[in-house]
């Protein structure tokens, strides 16, 4: 049979069928449209959770308090270094001390940082000491080995284990920032500091709440979408069936002229693939209007965990093409598997009277 053949009885079936094709192919663009429409709203939502994830741990740091004495400094310093903490900070009073092989406090205006181990520290413009200047502290002479300026800080600075001995019983606080990509490592730190009683800041429990939030919503649209494709393969299904039965008599005409089963089958492949194509052109075009036209903020905005309206974040919206294209290639693969299940299983439907 030619291919103009084809298209020739696949006229003649969709005559036959006219009513049945027309609602069919309605009720599949309207499924259609549904499923790529709830389809864009979470593949959006997806996007835009990760990048307020990331701002939300860009604008909070994630910061653990350990108590500390003086004998267990070194062993919390070091644990800092082991799990890539940004700051590890020990105050105490109007001395703040850091771990200088990690981090640079303040920007110098005269002098040097000091070395590690050593007694130096640097300290604030505003307290009029110079470089070489002795400074009295807890009845330790530090020596003033830099200056910095700054309009928030007026602190004595130095290092950490260069001056432990002037620690008698304070906090140290690990400080994470931008942790996007460090909370388990952040949570495993944390179990490892549990001997030294840490207590961390509220930012690490919003941010799970808001993730659990977020899932809740993420897998309602899953849920829905799946929904909606069974929704779909059981109409097409049905179609199928009841638009063969009753172009049976056209099948039978067929067999009688020599045509083979597999080419009747490949009919009804065609006929498949004509609604679902007619069906996913109106489907797209009428998601892609109403996606263009609806607010999906405002509809975000209804959904979205709370945590993540804090801040100035901005969703990104945007229409893309290749999820009502991922739809087509599934209802063509789901259609010839289909056919392929009628032609093994020789179901009744397609059993010859003649």
């Amino acid at each position: 049979m030619k291919l103009f053949d084809y298209f020739k009885y696949i006229k003649t079936i969709v005559i036959n069928n006219k009513l049945r094709t027309i609602l069919s192919i309605s009720i599949a663009s309207i499924l259609i449209f549904s499923t790529t429409l709830m389809f864009l709203l979470g593949f959006n939502y997806y996007e835009n959770l990760y990048d307020a994830k990331a701002q939300y741990l860009s604008n909070h740091n994630i910061i653990i308090n350990v108590q500390a004495k003086s004998d267990n400094i070194d062993e919390l310093v070091e644990y800092g270094r082991t799990y890539d903490s940004n700051n590890t900070i020990v105050s105490i009073f109007n001395c703040e001390l850091y771990d200088f092989k990690k981090d640079k406090p303040v920007e110098l205006i005269e002098g040097e940082y000091p070395m590690s181990g050593s007694k130096n520290i640097i300290v604030n413009k505003s307290s009029d000491c110079k470089v070489g200047d002795i400074y009295e502290y807890k009845n330790e002479e530090l020596i003033v080995c830099g200056i910095y300026e700054s309009n928030e800080k007026s602190l004595i600075i130095g290092d950490i284990v260069g001056n432990k001995n002037l620690i008698e019983y304070n906090n140290i606080s690990f400080v994470f920032s931008n942790s996007i990509n460090k909370i388990s490592k952040i949570k495993e730190f944390y179990d490892v500091l549990s001997g030294f009683n840490p207590s961390m800041n509220n930012t690490l429990n919003n941010y799970e709440e808001m993730i659990t939030n977020s899932t809740i919503v993420l897998i309602v649209f899953i849920v829905l979408t799946i929904i909606l494709l069974i929704s779909f393969i059981g109409f097409l299904s049905n179609s199928i069936i009841m638009s063969v039965n009753e172009s049976n008599k056209l099948f039978n005409i067929l067999h009688i002229l020599g045509i083979k089963k597999k080419m009747i089958l490949k009919l009804i492949l065609l006929y498949i693939t004509l609604i679902i194509v007619v069906s996913f052109f109106f489907g797209t075009i009428i998601s892609y209007i109403v996606f263009c036209t609806i607010n999906v903020n405002d509809i975000y905005n209804l959904i979205i965990p709370s945590a993540l309206k804090k801040g100035n974040f901005e969703y990104k919206i945007k229409f893309v093409w290749y999820v009502p294209i991922f739809s087509l290639a599934f209802y063509f693969l789901y259609s010839y598997i289909y056919a392929k299940i009628i032609v093994s299983r020789n179901i009744n439907v397609l059993e010859f009277k003649y």
